[in-house]
């Protein structure tokens, strides 16, 4: 067995080390990036979810006070825009709510009617 002469085959061997090294880290690199990358989409997906509920129960709350201000008290003109249906109550409503806004919303056209035919309008 030959011995070899100077630094070279040690300096070979380093730069294959580093080489593997630098090659292993940019794949980690690489790796850690696509993980970062999956949570943050995972993120984004639990917070589209909790904005959009958010903004659902913020809009049903808003529907409920618009609800309870149109029913404060009866118009004395049965044509007036509150006795209308409100679509942006409407829809934020459950079945059995729907059913009693419809019910209200006659009830109080229905006063109003009276009203109406009392005075003479």
């Amino acid at each position: 067995m030959s011995r070899k002469k100077g630094w070279s085959h040690l300096l070979n061997n380093t730069y294959r080390w580093l080489e593997f090294y630098f090659l292993y880290r940019r794949y980690k690199i690489i790796w850690w990036w696509q993980r970062l990358k999956a949570r943050k989409n995972n993120l984004q997906k639990i917070l589209k979810n909790v904005s959009s509920r958010l903004t659902f129960c913020l809009l049903r709350r808003r529907s409920i006070v618009l609800w309870w201000w149109q029913r404060l008290w009866i118009r004395k003109d049965e044509l007036h825009p509150s006795l209308n249906v409100d679509f942006r109550i409407y829809t934020y409503l459950t079945p059995e709510e729907k059913m009693r806004y419809t019910q209200g919303i006659g009830r109080r056209r229905r006063e109003a009617h009276k009203r109406c035919l009392k005075s003479g309008n």
